[in-house]
C-alpha cells in the first residue's frame, strides 16, 4: 500500500461490489475484492489489520429464496454480518460499511 493510500475490502459480489470495484480505484483507493461471506471470511477478519474498511455487500436478496429458506437467509444477512462486526470492532482503525 502506498503511504497515505486507502485500502479497503470489499465482501460481495454482486452489482454493488463490482460498481465499487471500479469506482474507488478511480478516487486513489486500493480495492480487494472477497466474493463470498461465509464463516472463513469472518475468521479472516484478524488478517485484515492492513485494510482501513471492509464494504460488506454480499447478501441473500432473493425473496423467494429467503422466504423458502429463512434460516440460511437469517445466517447470512444477519449472523455473518454481526460476527463480522464483533470481531472488526476489536481494531479501532478497521471499520465496517
Amino acid at each position: 500500500m502506498v503511504a497515505g493510500q486507502s485500502e479497503v475490502l470489499i465482501v460481495g459480489n454482486g452489482h454493488l461490489a463490482a460498481a465499487l470495484s471500479v469506482d474507488l480505484p478511480l478516487l486513489g483507493i486500493k480495492v480487494c475484492i472477497e466474493p463470498d461471506l461465509r464463516m472463513e471470511t469472518v475468521g479472516i477478519v484478524d488478517s485484515l489489520v492492513r485494510f482501513d474498511a471492509v464494504v460488506n455487500t454480499a447478501a441473500l436478496t432473493d425473496v423467494n429464496y429467503c422466504e423458502a429458506n429463512p434460516k440460511a437467509a437469517f445466517f447470512t444477512n444477519s449472523v455473518l454480518p454481526a460476527q463480522m462486526l464483533k470481531r472488526i470492532s476489536q481494531y479501532s482503525q478497521l471499520k465496517l460499511i
